[in-house]
């Protein structure tokens, strides 16, 4: 193992067992035929080596190369050294929080973590041990994941250190919400985003749990990182009425409208969905800049039954957005497909397929609209003007369509 802060440098070697003394400052045993180094510095070094023989310990001191006695400058440097691996490795951390537990319990292994140096690994390795040693409560857990924040700055080693806490049988709603608000100190997506998912592995998801993951969410920039927290929260059945509005926000404010479609795609395929949340769904699909992402969407959306009466002006307005025609005459002719359509939603087909820039495409939407539904009134007049701007030999194909329909 080597460390160095650029000023010093300590580097230690090792084969076999060895034990640290009682007042930690020496090497108390030796398995025989072990073997320990320690040296230090960047220009001028010093150097102990030691090994067991015969189950005691011989001891080697040198100093830029020129061999020294071991008394006193060697148990010196010894001691010295073991302070620093302490404080600044985490090495013994094992051992030495089983000592502190049985001196003083976990406040004792607590009091000790505060001497550690500010080096986030050691923190970690020594939460890890008194989470895996301690008989974790409530109470401990709730210590933990308070100071663990403050006391480290490494968003690898908090988020390492939360998604083995979130995986305690003691841990409860209340904490997997302390590990949310935790991760807003975390900086990196991946490692928000790894953290986020360990405390959702819950069926069903809490309440509390979920509106905290969101609310943490909005603090992720990459959109697949985001998109892949999103979608858990809703296959674990997160989103109700009373968040869906923040979950769409988070959608919107998505660059990647294929990670904005991943999202609601998931969202769609939730059998038990209130009007409400189908609505603010259908409103996210107008904020993506892809128009193949958004028909696929909007689609997913008619095919499990989501556009209804309360949806359907949100839903062509949306689909009043889609640049392209082909997309466009995609999802009004996935409409049209449906074997029954009120006229509400019918004239919106009509009204919307006045947007299909190509001939050929709003013709064969028109020609399926004339072949599968009933046109009388407004309709019949939507559909005339709906043929409107297109080429004749288009225009008298789906004229045509409707006059045959009529017969």
């Amino acid at each position: 193992m080597s460390w160095s802060d650029g000023a010093e440098k300590l580097q230690v070697k090792w084969s076999g067992a060895f034990r640290l003394s009682d007042d930690e400052k020496d090497i108390s045993w030796m398995e025989d035929g072990a073997m320990l180094s320690i040296s230090d510095g960047l220009i001028f070094k010093s150097q102990l080596d030691l090994r067991g023989v015969n189950g005691g310990i011989e001891r080697s001191f040198s100093k830029n190369g020129m061999r020294r006695n071991y008394e006193p400058e060697g148990r010196e440097f010894l001691a010295s050294a073991i302070d620093k691996l302490i404080k600044r490795s985490g090495m013994f951390a094992k051992d030495r929080v089983a000592k502190y537990l049985k001196r003083g319990g976990p406040d004792a292994v607590l009091a000790e973590i505060d001497k550690l140096s500010e080096s986030s690994y050691t923190h970690r390795v020594y939460y890890t041990e008194l989470a895996k040693q301690a008989e974790l409560n409530e109470s401990l857990l709730s210590k933990i994941l308070a100071r663990a924040p403050k006391q480290m700055s490494s968003d690898y080693d908090k988020a390492t250190l939360f998604t083995a806490i979130a995986k305690e049988p003691a841990i409860t709603a209340a904490h997997r919400v302390q590990i949310a608000q935790a991760a807003k100190t975390i900086s990196s997506d991946y490692d928000q985003r790894r953290t986020l998912s360990a405390i959702m592995d819950v069926r069903p998801l809490p309440a509390g749990v979920a509106a905290a993951v969101l609310d943490v969410t909005g603090t992720i920039n990459s959109n697949y990182d985001r998109s892949q927290v999103l979608s858990e929260v809703i296959e674990r059945g997160g989103i109700t009425s009373a968040n869906s509005a923040l979950l769409v926000s988070l959608v919107r404010s998505m660059s990647s409208s294929y990670d904005q479609r991943r999202v609601l795609t998931m969202l769609a395929n939730q059998v038990e969905l209130s009007r409400e949340v189908v609505a603010e769904a259908i409103n996210a699909t107008s904020s993506m800049g892809s128009s193949h992402d958004q028909a696929e969407t909007l689609i997913k959306l008619i095919e499990n039954g989501g556009l209804n009466d309360n949806a359907a002006d949100a839903f062509f307005q949306s689909a009043a957005k889609i640049s392209s025609s082909y997309d466009l005459s995609r999802v009004l002719r996935r409409l049209v497909d449906q074997p029954a359509l009120n006229d509400r939603i019918l004239a919106g087909v009509l009204r919307t397929a006045m947007r299909i820039t190509s001939s050929h495409d709003r013709a064969n939407l028109l020609e399926a609209v004339a072949g599968r539904h009933k046109l009388s009134g407004a309709a019949r007049q939507l559909y005339v003007e709906a043929t409107n701007g297109m080429g004749s030999h288009d225009g008298n194909r789906a004229l045509a369509a409707l006059v045959r329909a009529e017969r």
